[in-house]
C-alpha cells in the first residue's frame, strides 16, 4: 500500500478544481446549506442574478470567494436573499488571500 501525503491528497483535490459552496439564506446563520462540487463544473453565481433553490428564487446579495492556497478546498461563500424583501441594496465580492 502506497502512502500518500496529505499535502499530495490535498493537492490532487484542489487541481481538479474541487469547491465546496455554502449557501446563507435570509442572513440566517442556522438557515446555511452546504454543496460539494466535486467535478468543478458549477459556476460561482454573480451578484444581482435571481437563482433557484428548493423550488424558490433567491437573489445573490453577497459572495465570498476565496482564494486559497494548495492543499485545500476552496470554500465559496453566497449570501442569498428572498428578492421581496431586497431594497435595491447590493454588496460587492470580495476575494480573500
Amino acid at each position: 500500500m502506497e502512502s500518500v501525503s496529505l499535502w499530495e491528497r490535498g493537492y490532487a483535490v484542489a487541481s481538479r478544481g474541487v469547491r465546496r459552496f455554502v449557501y446563507r439564506y435570509n442572513g440566517n446563520e442556522i438557515a446555511q446549506e452546504v454543496e460539494e462540487d466535486m467535478s468543478g463544473g458549477m459556476e460561482t453565481p454573480s451578484i444581482g442574478s435571481v437563482i433557484n433553490r428548493h423550488d424558490r428564487e433567491w437573489k445573490v446579495v453577497h459572495v465570498i470567494a476565496p482564494v486559497s492556497p494548495n492543499g485545500t478546498i476552496p470554500i465559496v461563500r453566497v449570501f442569498l436573499n428572498d428578492p421581496t424583501k431586497i431594497k435595491g441594496r447590493t454588496l460587492g465580492v470580495r476575494h480573500l488571500p
